[in-house]
């Protein structure tokens, strides 16, 4: 697993931001922009509550620091929980962990929060040109898959010697908070853009009309609003060894580095459900990748050297 999401220019400002603002050109505009995640959010609010906007971009950097494994990271979220400490979690912390445990049991293992040490491995070996043998991936893929959280209100500990890491799922538990605070301020027209991998779009107007949404290296296009947008890709992040092409998305079911697409792209109303959704599908074939896609009510675009090898999202 270990995904960092932060890659894909997924919407381009040419297809959806002049679209936004020409809905609003006569409404005021307030946009706030905030560091987290490994990567630069921007939150725009049209004609609407400015402090909204201000407490999303001040919740990026704070929830961030807690999901974080990194040396800037706080001692009271993953970082300690790693480090082998029973950690007193946050609300929105213990959510995000929570939503983690129970996407790895609903995605049938797809989906691995315990990754991170594996995913490193990954990441540095193939940065020198070299692959990992099966002998290297096979005791670090079991740490990952006998590795769980214990939880007793709201302290958290680690039980097992896999790696935590929130790369695949903290930014759509982010943009899961955003909505709650737009909600709560009567905030209808906005878009949250978290790397243009997760994202949060409201209407595009105050007449609700929906944004303009296209893919880029493909023709797909389609209308999207009041839903959350989710990408895995390996647009930035692909290795090329002895003629195979790899990526830093790996494989929770048996350690893998190949790409099997480019992209996968999907709607819904939940965004962490999303993002920890389509880094497990970038694992599966692609009949088990509709059976999810039923399961969970979403639509959907699988994308490899361009063509879409199937979709649900396009407009016809």
């Amino acid at each position: 697993m270990g995904r960092n999401k932060h890659s894909l220019p997924f919407l381009s400002a040419a297809t959806l931001l002049p679209a936004f603002c020409f809905s609003c050109a006569s409404a005021s505009f307030v946009k706030e922009t905030a560091f987290g995640y490994g990567t630069m959010w921007t939150v725009s609010v049209y004609g609407e509550d400015q402090k909204a906007a201000e407490a999303i971009a001040v919740n990026v950097g704070e929830t961030s620091r807690l999901a974080d494994n990194l040396e800037t990271g706080s001692i009271d979220g993953v970082k300690g929980i790693n480090e082998g400490k029973t950690v007193k979690a946050s609300p929105f912390l213990l959510g995000v962990l929570k939503s983690a445990l129970s996407m790895q049991e609903r995605t049938q293992g797809y989906f691995n929060p315990f990754m991170g040490e594996l995913s490193s491995a990954w990441q540095s070996t193939l940065r020198q040109g070299k692959t990992l043998s099966q002998e290297e991936i096979a005791p670090m893929l079991e740490k990952a898959k006998s590795t769980t959280l214990k939880i007793e209100g709201d302290m958290v500990s680690k039980v097992g010697e896999g790696t935590l890491d929130l790369g695949g799922i903290g930014k759509g538990c982010m943009c899961d908070l955003a909505k709650e605070i737009l909600s709560e301020s009567k905030v209808t027209t906005y878009l949250v853009d978290g790397g243009k991998s997760s994202l949060l779009l409201g209407t595009s107007d105050s007449k609700g009309s929906p944004f303009s949404v296209s893919l880029p290296a493909s023709s797909l296009k389609f209308e999207a609003k009041d839903c959350a947008i989710s990408t895995s890709s390996i647009d930035q992040q692909t290795y090329l060894v002895d003629g195979v092409k790899y990526s830093h998305i790996v494989s929770p079911v048996d350690g893998s580095a190949k790409c099997l697409y480019d992209s996968i792209t999907i709607t819904g109303q939940k965004a962490g459900e999303l993002d920890a959704l389509t880094t497990a599908m970038m694992g599966m074939d692609l009949d088990k990748i509709k059976g999810f896609c039923g399961q969970f009510g979403c639509k959907i675009a699988v994308l490899k050297d361009g063509k879409a090898l199937y979709e649900t999202l396009s407009l016809h």
